[in-house]
C-alpha cells in the first residue's frame, strides 16, 4: 500500500506493471472486507487544440487575427474581454471595491484550491501592488504554507511549480492580482483577487496526472478549509473514489467546481466529464466572445450548471476569423506548453491566451470566491456551498432559458455582477434536483427515479452509472423516490425557483458500510423564539453518505415531547422555524434534533431555550494549544453560564481555519461562555450583558485524553499505554497523541507533565 486518500476508505497500491490491472481488481473484490476495489484512471489538464495593461486594451498580436477581407478591415476584441462579459469590474465596484496592497490585503480571505498542474510560484502577477513576494504571508495571492504537490495520493508541501503551464494560466484567471502594475508590458486581474490561492500539483509536464491524486487533492483542500475548489481537469472514467472526494468535500461545506467536457469535432451531447460530473460538483461549460453557446467544441450535457468564457474561433462583419482565446498568465520560462505545435495563437511564456472550458472554470471560482467575501461567508459557514452555487444559478444571464436549466449552458452565463447584488436579470420560473443512486455502496445504473407535488408527477432515469437530473421542476417541496430492483428509498426536498439543490443522492438500500454518525456542527436559536415558535440555525453533515432527514421535537425535559411531537424539517438551507403551540415565559424548553444519514445511522442535539428576550451573538476566536494540524472545522461545544454558576444551555460550536466561532443566545444578565473540545480542557470567558459581545477569545489548555476535564492520572496511565503508537500499531488510540502529529511520543508526554492536575473552569 502506498497511501490512504484521507479517510475515505480508500488506499492506494502499487503492482507488478506486468500485471493486468482489471484481473487483479476483480480478484481483490472477493477478498473478505474488500467493499470496491477499481483501477487508477488517467486525469487530464482540459485544453482544446486548435495599472495592469492588458486591462480593457484592444488585442493588437496578428497572431489573433486571420484576415481574409481584401481591404484588410477587420473587428478587434478587448484582450481581457472574459472579464467584460463576466461584468468583473461592476461586480469588483460592490466588493471588495478597493485595490489590494501587500500591506493591506486581508489575512482572513476565502480560500481558492486550483487543483491542477501547479503555479509558477514566483510570477509577478501574484504579487500584491508594493510587494515582493506572492506568498500570502506576505501579501501576495498565494499560500504558500498549504501549497504543495500530490503523487501516488501522498502530498508533500513545498513549491508546486508548473511544468506544464496549464496551472499557471488557470490560476491567474481566478486569482491574480488587481492594480499591481506592469510586468514586461503586460498585467492582467483574477476575477477573484480578494481571495488566497491554495496550489495543488497533481498533474506532471505531459498534462496528465492520477484520478487518485485528484480525489486526495480534493480531501486535502476540503480539511484546509477551502471555499472553493477549482478543477480544470477531467476524465471520462467514472471513478467511485473521485465522487467519494467530491461527497466529502460538498458535505464539508466547498464548493466544488469543475470543467465540462469539450471534444475538437463535437458530434453531439458529449460524455460526462469527471469530477465535473460528479454528485454536488458545479459544472461549467464554455461561452464565446459575447455569451455565445455552445461553443465549437462543446454542445451539450445534461450536467452542466453554467456557461463561462472559455473562448472560440469567430469571425467578424468582414469574414475574417479571429482567434478570441482567454488571456491569462504563463510561467516564465521552462514549461511544456511552450511553442506547443498547432495551437494558435502560439502559447507564449509570462502571458498567453488558451482556449477551452479550463479556462471557462476559474471564472466562476473566482466569481465565487467574490461572493464569499462579500457575505462574510467560510467554508464552515453551513450550506455557504449551496448558497454560493444557487445563487450563481439565480444570477446567469440568459434570457432565453425563461429562468430555466438547458442542457446547452445550465442556467445561463455568468454575470458576477448580478452576482453579488442579488438581483437576477431573467425571471426565475423553474429548479431542478441532480444527485446519484446508490445500491449497496456502489453507482445504481438506471434506476428509476419518481418526483410528486401534489397532482403532478414526473419521471426520469438514472444513467448506466447512476447519476440523475430533474431538469425542470416548480418551487415547492417534493417528495422524490429511488427505485432499484426491489429497493426504494423515499427523501423530501425542496425545490428553488431559478437554481438547483445539488448533491441530492439515494442509498437505495442504505450503506452497511458507513457506521459513522453525522457530524452536527451547529444549532443555535436563529432568533428570540416566541410563544408560538422556535426559529434555529443549523448545519449538519455527513462526509460518506450525507443527510437524508431531519426530525425534531419539543419538551419540558431533554429527549421529551409533550410540547411538539416528532416532526420531520424538510431541509433547505441553514435555518428552520418549527411551530409549537403554546409555551410558557420562564420555562426552560428543550428542542431535540436528530439526523439521519444516508445508511439510516443518527445523531442528536438537544438545545434548550426560553421565550422571549433579545438574541445575542457573542464571538471571538478560538486557539487548541500545543495542535499542530489546522483549526478548521473542529466541533466543540459551548455553554452559556449566569456569571459564575452552572450551565443553562449549550450549543455545538464550529471553527473556522482561523479560528473564529459564533454563538448566539437570549438569555438575558451578566453571562459566562465557556468552551470544551476533545482532550483540551473547558477555558471560560465572562461576556456582559451587551448584545454583541465580539473578542470572545479562549485558549484552552491540553492534556485531558478521557475527556473528563480535568488532567490526572487518568490521562498520564492512557499516554503510558499508547506510548511510542502510530496509526498503524495495535496500542494506538488517537486520544494520547495530543498534539496531532500522529505519534504519541516525548511530546505527548511534556503537554500531560506541563498541564498536570489542571481542571476546566
Amino acid at each position: 500500500m502506498r497511501s490512504r486518500i484521507g479517510e475515505t476508505g480508500w488506499t492506494v497500491w502499487t503492482m507488478n506493471p506486468k500485471a493486468d490491472p482489471d484481473f487483479v481488481a476483480k480478484t481483490l473484490r472477493r477478498t473478505p472486507g474488500v467493499i470496491n476495489v477499481e483501477p487508477v484512471h488517467r486525469i487530464h489538464t482540459l485544453l482544446t487544440t486548435p495599472n495592469d495593461p492588458d486591462y480593457g486594451v484592444f488585442e493588437d498580436d496578428p497572431e489573433c487575427y486571420f484576415i481574409l477581407d481584401p481591404d484588410d478591415q477587420f473587428d478587434m476584441f478587448e484582450r481581457t474581454w472574459h472579464l467584460i462579459d463576466n461584468n468583473a469590474f461592476s461586480a469588483w465596484s460592490q466588493y471588495p471595491n478597493t485595490w489590494y496592497t501587500a500591506a493591506n490585503k486581508p489575512q482572513e480571505t476565502p480560500l481558492v484550491a486550483v487543483v491542477d498542474s501547479g503555479c509558477d510560484m514566483n510570477h509577478p502577477d501574484f504579487m500584491g501592488a508594493g510587494g515582493s513576494t506572492t506568498n500570502s504571508a506576505g501579501g501576495g495571492q498565494l499560500s504558500h504554507a498549504l501549497s504543495g504537490k500530490l503523487r501516488f495520493g501522498e502530498f508533500t508541501q513545498g513549491p508546486a511549480q508548473d511544468e506544464n503551464g496549464h496551472g499557471t494560466h488557470v490560476a491567474g484567471i481566478a486569482l491574480a492580482a488587481g492594480n499591481n502594475g506592469s510586468f514586461n508590458g503586460h498585467g492582467t486581474i483574477g476575477m477573484g483577487y480578494n481571495a488566497t490561492g491554495m496550489i495543488l500539483n497533481i498533474i506532471g509536464a505531459d498534462g496528465s496526472g492520477e484520478d487518485s491524486d485528484a480525489a486526495a487533492a480534493i480531501i486535502k483542500a476540503a480539511d484546509e478549509g477551502a471555499e472553493v475548489i477549482n478543477l480544470s481537469i477531467g476524465t471520462e472514467e467514472r471513478s467511485s473514489a473521485l465522487q467519494d472526494a467530491v461527497t466529502y468535500a460538498f458535505q464539508k461545506g466547498s464548493l466544488v467546481v469543475g470543467a465540462a467536457n469539450e471534444a475538437a469535432t463535437p458530434p453531439g451531447t458529449l460524455p460526462r466529464n469527471y469530477p465535473a460530473g460528479c454528485s454536488g460538483a458545479f459544472a461549467v461549460t464554455s461561452a464565446a466572445y459575447g455569451h455565445l453557446a455552445p461553443v465549437s467544441y462543446c454542445t451539450t450535457g445534461n450536467y452542466f450548471d453554467m456557461a463561462a468564457p472559455g473562448g472560440d474561433l469567430m469571425s467578424d462583419s468582414y469574414g475574417n476569423f479571429l482567434f478570441v482565446n482567454v488571456w491569462s498568465t504563463m510561467p516564465l520560462d521552462n514549461f511544456a506548453l511552450e511553442g506547443y505545435p498547432n495551437y494558435l495563437p502560439p502559447i507564449k511564456a509570462q502571458y498567453s491566451s488558451l482556449i477551452g472550458t479550463s479556462m471557462a472554470t476559474p471564472n466562476v471560482s473566482g466569481a465565487a470566491a467574490l461572493y464569499y467575501g462579500k457575505n462574510g461567508m467560510t467554508q464552515v459557514s453551513g450550506w455557504g456551498n449551496v448558497k454560493a452555487m444557487q445563487a450563481l444559478h439565480q444570477s446567469g444571464d440568459s434570457p432565453s432559458t425563461s429562468g430555466m436549466w438547458t442542457a446547452t449552458e445550465g442556467f445561463g452565463y455568468l454575470d458576477a455582477d448580478a452576482l453579488l447584488s442579488g438581483v437576477p436579470t431573467k425571471p426565475l420560473v423553474a429548479g431542478s434536483i441532480e444527485g446519484q443512486v446508490y445500491i449497496g455502496g456502489t453507482a445504481a445504473a438506471n434506476a428509476r427515479m419518481t418526483a410528486v407535488k401534489g397532482a403532478t408527477t414526473i419521471t426520469t432515469d438514472a444513467n448506466p452509472t447512476g447519476a440523475y437530473r430533474f431538469g425542470s421542476m416548480l418551487p415547492g417541496t417534493w417528495t422524490v423516490t429511488a427505485q432499484y430492483s426491489t429497493f426504494t428509498k423515499v427523501r423530501k426536498i425542496v425545490v428553488l425557483p431559478g437554481c438547483e439543490m445539488p448533491g441530492v443522492d439515494f442509498w437505495a438500500n442504505g450503506n452497511p458500510y458507513d457506521v459513522t454518525v453525522p457530524s452536527i456542527a451547529r444549532f443555535q436559536l436563529a432568533s428570540a423564539p416566541t410563544a408560538t415558535s422556535v426559529s434555529v440555525r443549523h448545519w449538519a453533515y455527513d462526509t460518506e453518505t450525507g443527510v437524508d432527514k431531519l426530525m425534531v421535537r419539543v419538551g419540558t425535559a431533554p429527549g421529551g415531547t409533550n410540547i411538539k411531537v416528532d416532526t420531520e424539517v424538510v431541509i433547505s438551507g441553514d435555518t428552520f422555524t418549527l411551530p409549537t403551540g403554546t409555551m410558557s415565559a420562564g420555562t426552560t424548553y428543550y428542542m431535540r434534533g436528530t439526523y439521519t444519514n444516508g445508511a439510516g445511522v443518527t445523531a442528536y442535539y438537544d438545545m434548550p431555550f426560553q421565550i422571549g428576550g433579545t438574541l445575542r451573538t457573542i464571538s471571538g476566536k478560538i486557539q487548541l494549544l500545543d495542535w499542530q494540524k489546522n483549526l478548521n472545522g473542529r466541533i466543540g461545544e459551548i455553554q452559556v453560564r449566569p456569571a459564575g454558576g452552572a450551565a443553562v444551555e449549550w450549543h455545538p460550536c464550529v471553527i473556522d481555519r482561523f479560528g473564529n466561532y459564533k454563538v448566539t443566545t437570549n438569555r438575558a444578565g451578566n453571562l459566562d461562555v465557556a468552551y470544551k473540545y476533545w482532550h483540551w480542557i473547558s477555558k471560560k470567558r465572562n461576556v456582559g450583558t451587551a448584545t454583541t459581545v465580539t473578542g470572545q477569545d479562549l485558549s484552552p489548555m491540553n492534556g485531558d485524553c478521557n475527556g473528563d476535564n480535568v488532567v490526572d492520572l487518568t490521562d498520564y496511565t492512557t499516554l503510558l499505554v499508547a506510548f511510542n503508537a502510530t496509526p498503524e500499531s495495535a496500542n494506538w488510540d488517537v486520544n494520547a497523541d495530543l498534539n496531532g502529529d500522529g505519534v504519541v511520543d516525548l511530546t505527548d508526554y511534556t503537554i500531560i507533565v506541563t498541564n498536570f492536575n489542571l481542571i476546566g473552569e
